[in-house]
């Protein structure tokens, strides 16, 4: 997974802000349910090293030398280090809900981090029905994101709730969720994976 993506970091925030929001979640979920510490301390390094991964790939860029040959080598060794880093970013990844790009590309356009921290530990049915129901109080431009599907704000408690419901295992209820999404937004992919599983558990 590339590392902008795990940390789920807005174009213009601090990364040391954000990585603070994710061990701050984590640990909350360490207090609360002790049984989870080894996962919550292994998130924890997950986190850190996504964010030393994005500050060894930040020295490639000095545009102070804004000329062909400095392109060229920098393009040069930055697919150098992006085959030196392959494994670290490999083990950004996971088997569990956001831990995978498709996931977190998703998810991170209507939940805030610490929302997300209980979704990755399976704390989904943690969440607070109410909030799901709430339009998430932000509104980011991510690092290195193309131009997404436009979830609009009326939808985005939709899509909340058919997330959680996709963590839960409740596929049909994610399903109707997901097609009462408006179409410019709606998660079309995500609609078949889940008719799949259905159809395999039939």
């Amino acid at each position: 997974m590339d590392p902008s993506i795990a940390l789920s970091r807005g174009y213009d925030e601090d990364m040391v802000v954000v990585r603070k929001q994710w061990t701050k979640a984590y640990y909350e979920i360490g207090q609360r349910h002790k049984s989870l510490r080894p996962q919550t301390e292994k998130m924890t390094n997950r986190i850190f090293l996504a964010c030393k991964l994005l500050v060894s790939q930040a020295t490639f860029y000095d545009y102070s030398r804004a000329d062909d040959c400095f392109y060229a080598e920098a393009v040069e060794r930055f697919n150098e280090f992006y085959d030196t880093t392959e494994k670290d970013r490999a083990s950004l990844d996971g088997d569990y809900p956001c831990g995978n790009e498709a996931d977190m590309l998703f998810a991170r356009r209507v939940f805030s981090i610490r929302e997300m921290a209980y979704l990755q530990l399976g704390l989904a049915a943690e969440l607070n029905p109410d909030d799901l129901r709430k339009v998430p109080p932000f509104d980011k431009i991510f690092d290195g994101e193309a131009m997404p599907k436009i979830i609009t704000t009326a939808d985005q408690p939709t899509a909340r709730r058919g997330f959680v419901n996709e963590c839960l295992g409740h596929y049909a209820e994610a399903i109707e969720c997901y097609e009462a999404i408006e179409e410019k937004g709606r998660p079309a992919d995500r609609i078949k994976h889940l008719r799949e599983k259905l159809a395999a558990q039939a």
